[in-house]
């Protein structure tokens, strides 16, 4: 029986081998679907960003011409007051024009605000795409890291499976059944050894009795409390 828990031993290291490389299969398309997700995220914010400076440009834009309008306005409004007959009339269109005048230097305030908030978020906007891009970069080299990887453990998979089925077909069925219904379980910790009177997996103390047999090594035995399989090392103090 001792050399049966050998081989199982054996065939749970290839275990670990083999889930080891099956969770990075299924964890890298999540790791790069997340960096992904959190590129896009950043792509989306700033085109947002673009999209309301492109607003505050067009509102600029929008008051300059007003504001051309209504300098022109006043132009044409000066040259008429000498030709102006009656006093009233002279009053009425001083008053127009002061109150012109008035309102552009309003709006000159407002543009010149305009600008400064343009230009200080066309700054934000210029270090947004850069991060972009220095984003984009990281993605790339993660992404061909990581395809490397999973192409090297593609390419020794199919070796570790080989070496998986020649270890099985070494062990009896009835233990190779015990052992691969305590792996559905368990897990990587499906055969360990006892230590101090216990299980070493789940640090349950064993029977006086059941501790003697497994250090005997006749016959395979499991963990009443975790099922696991156990074999003894020797004698661990």
């Amino acid at each position: 029986m001792q050399e049966q828990i050998k081989l199982l031993v054996e065939l749970q290291k290839v275990d670990a081998v083999i889930g080891e490389m099956q969770r990075k299969r299924e964890e890298t398309p999540r790791h790069l679907a997340g960096i992904r997700a959190g590129l896009d995220a950043m792509k989306a914010d700033s085109e947002q960003y673009k999209a309301e400076l492109e607003e505050l440009k067009k509102d600029r834009r929008t008051k300059e011409g007003l504001l051309q309008m209504e300098i022109e306005r006043i132009h044409k409004s000066e040259g008429r007051l000498k030709d102006i007959k009656t006093q009233k009339e002279y009053q009425a269109l001083v008053k127009e024009v002061e109150q012109g005048k008035k309102l552009n230097a309003s709006r000159e305030e407002d543009i010149l605000k305009l600008i400064a908030d343009v230009e200080d978020r066309e700054k934000v906007a210029s270090e947004k795409a850069e991060a972009i891009r220095v984003k984009e970069e990281e993605y790339a080299k993660e992404k061909d890291i990581l395809e490397g990887e999973l192409a090297r453990i593609d390419a020794e998979f199919d070796g570790e499976k080989s070496k998986w089925d020649v270890i099985a077909k070494t062990v009896k069925p009835n233990v190779l059944k015990m052992y691969q219904k305590v792996s559905e379980r368990r897990n990587a910790t499906t055969v360990v050894p006892v230590k101090n009177g216990a299980c070493t997996g789940c640090h349950m103390g064993l029977p006086p009795q059941l501790y003697n047999q497994v250090q005997k090594g006749a016959e395979m035995h499991q963990c009443p409390s975790c099922h696991r399989i156990l074999y003894w090392e020797g004698n661990n103090g």
